[in-house]
């Protein structure tokens, strides 16, 4: 199987895009970080300075820097495994809790099937990003200052996976019910299949890969939630607040910081600043949309090499014949 995975163009592709990036992801500490003065005055031949931080992308600064002088290139880089892994963490939860959901509404009676397929069909049309601000604003915003850094970051990820799991369940009990309509699946109790071994030999062969390729569907739909909760400001990767300076009327100015360069916290951190400095926001959503494109890339190969379809052999196999069929019907005889 590993073997027809690499040999898919769409598949290498992205695997050797999201490697990359995760190797230099989580070589920053030894290859790109700089512990050096950082570099936020520039000054011109005559030493009379022409710009300050954040300076504009150049061949310098390919993503432009940040308000400190860090080239932002390397902290979006930075940011990669903490991004990425936070997104396949919760997906992965996603994914446990939602197959055994899956198999509780598969073998429920059929009129509590339809009443959950209604009712949680409405999850598809709501807007995640703002019941999450909305159940877990406590934490992430209006006391953060009384949490601990794991609680500011767990509970908006149990948040997460908790209004994800009903309509995952439900996808999954539809296919168990398709798989178990299978013509050989259906037989195999006739042939002294018990319900452990015509799951284990039959129904995993084609949930499995199903279920892997939801996964790695729903890492893009997670990393599409940090984007709207980084506009809204939130800090899903944890934050922490300082006091900066006091004002003239006595009033403290205060600003967040992200803690892990994740890139919804960079886009929350400067989404005040985007008309000044827009390089601020793109790279953060640049990045956002590579992997999001690598991972898409990644489904599209597996679901052309991998054995998802239980009805994809015999169709084709009954397409071939056909063809055939007809090939031999046509009459060459000459005109």
């Amino acid at each position: 199987m590993l073997l027809k995975l690499i040999r898919n163009p769409w598949f290498l592709v992205s695997f050797i895009g999201l490697t990359v990036l995760l190797t230099f992801s989580f070589g920053y500490e030894a290859w790109l970080k700089d512990d050096g003065d950082r570099v936020t005055v520039l000054y011109d031949e005559d030493g009379v300075p022409y710009d300050s931080a954040p300076f504009e992308p150049s061949f310098q600064y390919p993503l432009g820097s940040d308000s400190l002088g860090e080239n932002y290139l390397y902290r979006i880089v930075d940011g990669a495994k903490y991004t990425i892994g936070l997104a396949a963490s919760i997906s992965l939860v996603q994914i446990i809790l939602s197959l055994f959901g899956g198999f509780l509404l598969y073998i429920a009676p059929k009129k509590v099937r339809l009443t959950a397929d209604g009712l949680f069909d409405t999850f598809h049309y709501a807007p995640f990003a703002i019941f999450i601000y909305l159940l877990a604003g406590t934490v992430i915003d209006i006391f953060v200052w009384s949490y601990s850094l794991e609680t500011r970051i767990i509970f908006p990820a149990i948040v997460i996976v908790l209004l994800s799991v009903p309509v995952l369940s439900t996808l999954i009990a539809k296919e168990l019910e398709d798989l178990y309509k299978v013509e050989f699946i259906q037989n195999a109790p006739t042939l002294g299949g018990g319900v452990y071994h015509i799951f284990r030999k039959h129904v995993s062969k084609f949930l499995i890969p199903k279920l892997f390729v939801l996964f790695l569907q729903q890492i893009s739909t997670v990393l599409i939630i940090f984007v709207h909760l980084g506009v809204l400001e939130v800090f899903i990767g944890g934050s922490e607040t300082y006091k900066m300076a006091e004002s003239v009327d006595g009033g403290v100015m205060i600003e967040t910081f992200t803690l892990s360069n994740e890139w919804g916290g960079l886009i929350g951190k400067y989404w005040s600043l985007y008309i000044a400095y827009p390089w601020l926001i793109f790279g953060p959503i640049l990045a956002f949309s590579f992997v999001i494109l690598m991972m898409n890339l990644l489904v599209h190969g597996m679901t052309q090499t991998l054995e998802i379809n239980p009805y994809g052999k015999k169709k084709r196999k009954q397409k071939s014949r056909l063809q055939n069929k007809e090939a031999a019907e046509l009459d060459f005889s000459k005109i």
